[in-house]
């Protein structure tokens, strides 16, 4: 009997851009609140682009102006979704474009788990 060759993988269910709209802002809350933060002190959400329906999910909770995520969109069609680290090559494009101040870098995980962590840029000028 023949071995089926299986590649590893995840499936995405259609409820996560929805259920993103509907969560992630109090999990943004609570993790700013953690971390003595308020949603005004943050100059960029640097966030992991689960897929371009999450990444609007993403603005719309966190009511920001529509196509505000571009640097996650220019790395979700670059690369694809490689699950939360790709947020760290959002934040090398942020950190590129000269991105300073509070910021918030957001990854999501499997079974909807949201991680958080606050991270100052300095302005190399001031």
């Amino acid at each position: 009997m023949g071995c089926r060759r299986h590649r590893p993988g995840v499936i995405f269910d259609r409820s996560i851009p929805t259920f993103t709209s509907e969560n992630f802002a109090g999990a943004v809350n609570r993790a700013l609140a953690a971390s003595g933060l308020r949603r005004d002190e943050i100059a960029r959400y640097v966030c992991h682009p689960g897929g371009a329906k999450v990444v609007e999910a993403i603005e719309n909770a966190l009511s920001l102006e529509p196509g505000s995520l571009r640097a996650e969109r220019d790395i979700l069609r670059r690369y694809g979704n490689m699950s939360a680290p790709t947020a760290l090559f959002v934040l090398k494009e942020v950190l590129a474009a000269g991105t300073s101040g509070q910021m918030l870098a957001c990854a999501l995980g499997p079974g909807f788990t949201a991680s958080f962590m606050p991270i100052v840029v300095e302005n190399p000028d001031g």
